[in-house]
């Protein structure tokens, strides 16, 4: 696994397959563009880059709807500038903002983490849980 800092919250998980042929990217908690929803937070320097150089991104996650988490600006441009939209997957709290998504981030494959229930995506095993402290099961980390 590789792991690159994109600044702030912003990282791009890669998972190398087994096989050694390809690779699974995931970006978390995009934020990057200037501005933060209802422009109340700034970047300087300003960010200019080609989204282009981030691909392939095969999903992004958000974790929450925090507005240097979950960036407008920033999910539109990767919609709207990458070859293929990535999957978007949100915790089961983020359900409200589907409508929202749909709307303004087309050909959106969206899916939902559900509390403790293992979703696959590209041989990676993605496991929600909203209830850390009193349900943590270790034995997901463990196998």
């Amino acid at each position: 696994m590789q792991i690159i800092s994109l600044g702030h919250s912003c990282i791009l998980l890669s998972f190398q397959h087994v096989d050694g042929k390809e690779n699974t990217r995931i970006l978390i908690d995009p934020w990057l563009s200037d501005h933060a929803t209802g422009d109340s937070m700034g970047r300087f320097p300003r960010l200019r880059f080609d989204m282009s150089i981030l691909e392939p991104i095969h999903a992004v996650f958000i974790s929450h709807a925090h507005c240097d988490h979950l960036d407008p600006y920033t999910l539109v441009r990767i919609w709207k500038e990458l070859s293929t939209p990535p999957i978007l997957f949100l915790p089961i709290s983020l359900r409200f903002l589907e409508p929202v998504f749909r709307t303004y981030l087309k050909e959106l494959d969206i899916r939902f983490l559900e509390p403790h229930t293992i979703s696959t995506f590209r041989s990676l095993e993605l496991l929600g849980f909203f209830d850390v402290a009193t349900h943590f099961d270790f034995k997901y980390h463990n196998r």
